[in-house]
Order: structure tokens, then sequence, then C-alpha cells
């Protein structure tokens, strides 16, 4: 961190700060850095006020700041007063709280918007140029869903900002944002990175500079900063002559009504429920997602859905990383449901029809009853021929899975897991942690993104079985033109020393 006077900035120290137990808003410094930077201690010391450090003089109080962190810009502060509490709530100011809500929208659209001139400028696309430009309806299902979502959320926007709900707007906005990076660009990571420009990558093109024209005429009155540079970028300068010279001289953006497929979004949006649940299973059960699994169970809360989740049914097997997906009517044979009435909470509301409500949860279906708390927050029981309302703080329902596998559950379903894991999966798991620290020294040694590699991995002879009949995979997912198992590093090299599992690989990259 550096330090420095309010009122010296060019006199400054660099220093290691450390934790401790020290009132808000206060820091100790050493002898030696207080000399350096001609400053004292407050007065009253460590019973300085966090409210009284603005008043303090130039010489009892310093600046800190860390380089490798720049302080947040005109917009987060703009978007952390719209987005971060209603109106009628107080707000507590805090460059934390801005930053906390900062990476939720403003860089989240950063990085998108980043990830798209990379890849935009290394093919060379360019929108004044609208040869192969398809029509939405002739795209991939993942661009016509992200479309729609544009126009729904458009719609949503408009609406709210006509009924002065900027809070509301802000809402929907960040889900579009984080479903716009989290999925649809994750998702299509492998069209952008398929050589050549075919009609697949060249859509995916053309859906992410539509999707990020767009947010930015409707984030403009949000981040006026942010969404005026990509505006020039990609639209005033592939069209100098449009008289649209800047995003805040355009008008609101309309949806666009053919690009709405209510249906479509209702059933991605299954779809990304489904495998939320399945990434809370691998966080509880400590499985990490790089490790792949045998099978996974699911449980529809609504069967109807199912014809029509069979067309993602790969897309769901890749995010969960397992070999098989099987739709299924119950999960008794994987789960059981546990149900827990608080007596303490019944007893003074149902009395004496305390025994007729026990044998009713007897009774019931368990999954039924989940299902209801998880959807409707409240559950009817039919006891003694009375129906008895019941809430959240009165029943709970857990998922216990059974030996071999891990689930959970919410609105839309119950996720299982097979937890199982054979030699060959351990294997893959291995080879897919080996990938990922070779990426990563690729990342570090900021190589460009088509640069070229030579690269040997050396060490555990686990770690080395697993890569060796996946070697040309490896090459073609890290750009490497040669790949050596169990050779020490080149003369010159770039030599990183990682732990994988316990187990040492010693990784020497060549830029060719």
């Amino acid at each position: 961190m550096r330090l420095y006077r309010g009122d010296d900035e060019a006199r400054g120290v660099d220093v290691l700060l450390r934790p401790a137990r020290l009132p808000r808003r206060l820091v100790e410094l050493s002898e030696r850095d207080r000399a350096a930077l001609g400053v004292e201690f407050a007065p009253h010391g460590r019973g300085t006020l966090p409210r009284e450090v603005a008043d303090l003089p130039h010489d009892h109080k310093v600046w800190i700041e860390d380089p490798a962190a720049a302080a947040p810009g005109a917009d987060a502060f703009r978007w952390f007063f719209f987005a971060a509490n209603p109106p009628w709530n107080n707000t507590r100011l805090s460059l934390g709280a801005v930053r906390a809500l900062q990476r939720e929208l403003p860089l989240k659209l950063r990085n998108v918007y980043a990830f798209f001139t990379i890849y935009a400028n290394i093919d060379g696309f360019d929108p004044s140029d609208e040869t192969g430009r398809r029509q939405p309806a002739e795209r991939a299902l993942l661009d016509r869903w992200i479309l729609s979502e544009l126009a729904l959320t458009t719609r949503k926007v408009t609406e709210w900002m006509d009924a002065y709900r900027v809070y509301e707007a802000t809402g929907v906005l960040t889900d579009f944002v984080d479903a716009l990076s989290n999925w649809y660009v994750r998702r299509s990571r492998d069209r952008f990175w398929a050589p050549g420009l075919e009609p697949d990558k060249l859509d995916a093109h053309w859906t992410l500079y539509e999707c990020l024209v767009h947010v930015a005429r409707l984030l403009a009155p949000f981040l006026p900063f942010a969404t005026e540079e990509i505006w020039q970028n990609l639209s005033r300068r592939p069209f100098p002559d449009s008289d649209e010279l800047s995003v805040h001289l355009c008008d609101y953006p309309e949806p666009d009504v053919e690009a709405v497929n209510e249906e479509l979004s209702r059933v991605m949006a299954v779809v990304r429920s489904l495998v939320s649940m399945g990434m809370q299973v691998r966080t509880a059960e400590r499985l990490r997602v790089r490790q792949p699994l045998e099978a996974a169970e699911v449980v529809l809360a609504d069967p109807e859905l199912e014809s029509a989740l069979a067309r993602h049914e790969d897309l769901v097997r890749e995010e969960l990383n397992v070999k098989a997906l099987h739709f299924v009517p119950k999960a008794d044979e994987y789960v059981r449901y546990v149900v827990k009435p608080n007596f303490r909470a019944l007893g003074p509301r149902v009395g004496k029809r305390m025994p007729a409500v026990k044998a009713a949860l007897a009774d019931v279906d368990g999954a039924t009853l989940l299902r209801a708390l998880e959807t409707d927050g409240r559950v009817s029981i039919d006891a003694g021929g009375e129906a008895v309302e019941l809430g959240p703080e009165e029943i709970a329902v857990s998922l216990e899975a059974r030996e071999g596998f891990a689930a959970a559950s919410g609105a839309d379903g119950v996720v299982v897991l097979r937890t199982a894991l054979t030699p060959e999966l351990v294997d893959e798991g291995l080879y897919r942690e080996v990938l990922n620290r070779v990426q990563t020294f690729r990342k570090e040694l900021d190589l460009e993104y088509t640069g070229r590699i030579r690269l040997t991995l050396d060490g555990a002879g686990a770690l080395l079985d697993a890569v060796r009949p996946r070697e040309a995979d490896l090459a073609r997912e890290t750009l490497a033109v040669a790949v050596a198992l169990g050779q020490a590093p080149a003369a010159g090299a770039h030599v990183r020393e990682v732990q994988i599992d316990g187990q040492r690989l010693t990784l020497g990259l060549v830029p060719d």
C-alpha cells in the first residue's frame, strides 16, 4: 500500500499493512514511517472517533492507496446511490459498499465489453459490414434466448422508469448483465474460440454486439461515462457518419417485440435454476467443479417441462460436469425428506389440534410439502378435516441424500448427483486441474490470446498418467505446438511449480 499526506502526495511511503484490532479509520505507523511522512499520532490516539478523522490536521492523518485497486469512479458512485437501497431507506456510504455494488453490474459489463473487443479484433469483426449477418430466428437457441431476455429487460426497465422506480429498474438491469456475463458469454466461449469466421461464430459476434450497443443505451442514465465509451467505440467508430453523435443524444430504446419468446425464457430460467442447485450440491459436498461425476438425476416440479428441457440436456450436463443426465419422476431412491415441526411455535396456535396436525404431517408427501414452502412460503395440510396453514417458522422440510448421492432442492425441482468416483473419473478430474494450471500460467505471463507455446510437464506420475491419453486435448486447449511429458523445462523457459491434491507438478512454458 502507498501512504501519503493529503497536502503532499509526492512525499509518500510504500508499506505492508497488517490486520490489527483498531477502531475504524485508524492505522498505527512505525516511528520510521511517521518520520518519513512528517506525521504524529492523533491527540486522542486509539480513542479517536471515525467522524473526527476528517477534521484532523494534515500532520495527524494519512491517505492510504492500493496501487493495484483503482478507486471507484463517478459511474460507480452514481450506480451505488441508484442501486443500494430503495429511496425510503437510509443509505450508508462506504468505499467497500460502492465496490461491492460495482462488482454486480459495472465491472461485469466492463468485462463483457472487454471480452467482445478482444475477440472482435482477433477475428476482424466489422459491424459496418453486414455480410453474413443472419436474422435472430436463424441463429442458435442461446442467441435467441439472450435477445429475448434483452427485449423483456427493456420492457421492464421502461415500465419501472416511467413509474419513477429507479431502484427496481437497477435490479432488472443487474439480472440481465449477470445473465449476459455468467451464462451467455460463458456458454459461448467455445464459439468465439473456434477457428475462422463460420456462420455460428459470426452469429455469436453479432448477438453480443447487438446486446452491448442496446445495453449502452439502456444504462446511459445510470452509467453515463462507461456507456459513452462503449457507444463511441461500437457505434460511432464503425459508423462515423451517423447522426447519433452520443449515446446521450439517442432515444431511449424500445423492446424488440419480435425477439420476445416467453416460453424460451421460462425454460432457460428452469435450466439455470437446475444448474444452480447442482452447484449448491458441489459446494456443500466440497466436490470441485472440474471433477466429472457419473450422473445427475433431476426431478422436475413441473413434469410437463421435461420435453422442453430435453433440448438443453447437453447444456445442463456440461454445466453440472456429469457424464449422464436423467429426468426421473421421483427422488425417493436417492433422498428422503425429513419433516421437522416447530412445536413451540405451533402449540399456541393449534392448541388441542396438535395431535391431528402431527398425524397429518406424518402422512404428507415430503416432496410436495417442500415444493410448496419454497414456491409459496406456506403450506396447507388437512388436520382432522380442518385446513391448517403452516409457515416456514412453524415447519421445516430438509432433504437428506442416501449414501453415494448428494442433493439440493428448489422451487423448480430436485437435483441429485452421484458422488462415487471411479479411477477414470479421478484421472479426468486431475487432467482438468492440470489444464487449469497451464491456462492460469499463460494468463499470468500475459501472453497473446492467440500466442502459441511449447509446454513441458514434469512431476508426480499420477498427474502425468492422467494427462498422457489427453495430450492432444491439452495441446489444443492451451495452443501448444508441442507438449513434452516427464521432461524438465527447457533452457530459458518460464517455470512454475504447482501442487494438485498434494502432488507436485512443474510447468515449463516457452512462447513459440
